[in-house]
């Protein structure tokens, strides 16, 4: 038996040695002998192997690999860069070694270098990721559908600010990149199967989808709110995070260029005719909306979505102003949401979409 062992033990030597050998040798023929004319920068340029998610392996596997990389690859020439999650690799260790087992320090033994990367969500992240064609010139505008409030948006302005909502909506309910790429996916698939001549709130259909993908509680709160059989709309959740502030979704820059296109915006028009004069006198009407958050926000889209009846003449009138001094945000936001035909769109069409993203994702 121990001959045997001793046996095993030197043909492991053995065959640790002869690869270790051949990778130097594969090393050396890449760099001497490239592929396709492609040259190194240096002769002593090192080869890579990268090996990613190995948190996600098996303890025993996860353990035996660290192991292998230490004591078998370590070989000149040859650089090693694990990309894993590090703390989902301890408790893997420790799932292995007991939970007492001191996982950080078993790892500083495997590894020479260590670097984070960024994790936060942003515009870019998404643009990189996702297939944003539906956002590309005639994509939309070609279809006559608009996303609200970004009305007046050329493609590339829709594009980003699409791009900055949802980025925003990520940090805002804390999404690791990956799950927000998956919001993003369904969320472009969702404005895809928006019918012709249609308009949306881009805000509300993004925060629904949002809440419903990472199965937030908060998302049956807020459709109860709005659903037109309940006649209250309290300003009460369940979580202070359903506090997405206007900046977010850039609700007061987006309303400023639609009162500064008076002509333009003629061209929006959804289910009725103001006088010129009436078109003016709406569009002069300016409010600021700081402090104006997410709630508020889907507090006016309740109005919005129970609105029957609209009287042509006197337009502001229809939203509870009285003509003197400056106009509330919520009256004027309300306005606008009318004027470009959020009513149209009842809150059973928003569930639909988020419905229908489901079979895209399972597909």
């Amino acid at each position: 038996m121990a001959s045997q062992a001793f046996k095993e033990h030197s043909d492991y030597k053995k065959g640790v040695k002869e690869l270790k050998t051949t990778i130097k040798e594969l090393v050396k023929y890449s760099i001497e002998k490239p592929k396709n004319g492609l040259r190194a920068t240096a002769p002593d340029y090192p080869a890579f192997i990268f090996i990613d998610e190995l948190d996600r392996c098996r303890p025993t596997y996860a353990v035996e690999m660290l192991e292998a990389i230490k004591h078998i690859f370590d070989i000149e020439g040859l650089v090693i860069v694990v990309s894993t999650h590090t703390e989902e690799l301890q408790h893997t260790i420790k799932a292995l070694y007991g939970s007492d087992f001191n996982a950080t320090d078993y790892l500083k033994r495997f590894f020479d270098t260590k670097y984070h990367l960024d994790v936060s969500v942003s515009a870019s992240l998404i643009k990189a990721n996702c297939d944003i064609s539906i956002l590309n010139d005639g994509g939309l505008n070609g279809r006559g559908v608009i996303l609200f409030p970004y009305v007046l948006n050329d493609n590339n302005e829709l594009k980003e600010n699409v791009l900055l909502l949802i980025a925003s909506i990520a940090s805002w309910q804390e999404l690791s990149p990956r799950t927000a790429i998956q919001f993003a996916e369904r969320l472009l698939t969702s404005i895809e199967l928006v019918e012709s001549h249609k308009t949306i709130d881009i805000v509300l259909l993004s925060v629904l989808l949002c809440l419903y993908v990472t199965s937030n509680p908060e998302y049956d709160d807020i459709i109860t709110k709005l659903k037109l059989d309940n006649p209250n709309f309290d300003m009460q959740t369940r979580s202070s995070k359903l506090r997405l502030a206007e900046q977010n979704f850039d609700l007061e820059n987006s309303l400023n260029i639609l009162t500064n296109n008076s002509e333009e915006t003629r061209l929006f028009e959804q289910q009725f005719w103001l006088s010129e004069n009436e078109i003016i006198k709406f569009k002069m009407k300016k409010t600021s909306f700081t402090g104006f958050n997410f709630l508020l926000y889907i507090k006016v889209i309740k109005k919005v979505l129970n609105r029957k009846e609209i009287n042509n003449t006197d337009y502001l009138t229809n939203f509870g102003y009285d003509g003197r001094g400056a106009i509330d945000n919520s009256k004027l936001l309300e306005a606008y949401m009318t004027y470009y035909g959020l009513n149209k769109c009842q809150i059973t069409y928003y569930l639909n979409l988020i419905s229908l993203t489901n079979k895209f994702a399972d597909s």
